[in-house]
């Protein structure tokens, strides 16, 4: 009897530092923290943060998973961390990535021309005791809005003299600027090229780009303009193919 009350008493205490160390979970709020852009061959990192305080009686060891998803439940990309332990009356920061990958074919390349409210399924797995250690878990889900980088990207044809070009604009409404280099095609209904060559970008947050090339088509009904763009400087090198806009006259 004395052995099955101390496990009660034990386990009591176990709950109110569990209780504890969940009240002390904060998200991030929604925010990028400037911690999102491409990375690699078409794909996108997101970073988050969850601010920990283990405020309970006994060391905690928390390890968190994340899902990406949209409104309509399709599932972007996913992330985790390693598990860390948080000594009893101190604090913390999780951070931790998602691969967003929005190539071609794959239910995120909507992120590159669409704007979406992203949603952040967040789980929790929290340790925590003495000799018994007890694990628990917490769900957490926060919302974010997701600006697409190539926002009302379109392609439209133009004449000037005897020569055809595309005009091809969009809006950069992510939390990340756009540098790089972009290879582009104009390609007839058959798939064929009439037009290709590259150009430069350097397009911050909230700005437009705007840029005009040559073809050859000699008719432009039913043309597309396919692009890839693509930065192999800095810290995270990039590569990733726009899909294909169809142009307009």
């Amino acid at each position: 009897m004395v052995v099955f009350i101390l496990f009660v008493l034990y386990m009591a205490t176990v709950a109110y530092s569990f209780g504890s160390s969940a009240f002390g979970i904060h998200g991030n709020g929604g925010s990028h923290n400037g911690n999102t852009g491409f990375n690699g061959t078409s794909t996108i990192t997101t970073w988050q943060q969850l601010n920990v305080t283990n405020s309970g009686l006994y060391p905690a060891t928390f390890g968190t998973g994340l899902v990406v998803y949209n409104a309509s439940g399709v599932v972007f990309g996913s992330g985790s961390t390693p598990a860390t332990t948080i000594s009893r009356g101190d604090s913390a920061e999780l951070i931790f990535g998602a691969s967003l990958s929005v190539a071609s074919g794959s239910p995120g390349q909507v992120l590159l021309t669409q704007s979406e409210t992203l949603q952040f399924g967040i789980w929790v797995n929290v340790t925590t005791g003495l000799y018994l250690l007890v694990p628990f878990m917490i769900h957490i889900t926060q919302n974010q809005s997701w600006g697409a980088p190539f926002t009302d990207a379109t392609a439209t044809a133009g004449v000037v003299g005897s020569q055809t070009s595309v005009t091809f604009a969009f809006d950069n409404n992510a939390s990340f600027s756009l540098g790089g280099t972009m290879a582009y095609q104009v390609r007839t209904p058959g798939g064929a090229s009439c037009g290709s060559g590259s150009f430069d970008v350097n397009t911050p947050e909230g700005q437009s780009f705007t840029y005009t090339v040559p073809t050859s088509c000699t008719s432009l009904t039913g043309d597309s303009f396919v692009a890839n763009l693509s930065n192999n400087g800095g810290q995270f090198p990039y590569s990733v193919d726009l899909p294909a806009i169809p142009v307009r006259g």
